[in-house]
């Protein structure tokens, strides 16, 4: 898995959607996400 599947541009972007949905802004939410995108390849 590569360090970083996610740009931080991209991630920048998806982070402020994701918080305006109400999700918990946790310091390793980044990782959890990217984690989540390498299970589902």
């Amino acid at each position: 898995m590569p360090r970083q599947m996610l740009t931080d541009e991209l991630w920048e972007k998806l982070k402020i959607i994701m918080l305006k949905m109400g999700i918990y802004d946790k310091p390793c939410l980044r990782k959890t996400v990217e984690g989540i995108f390498y299970r589902l390849q």
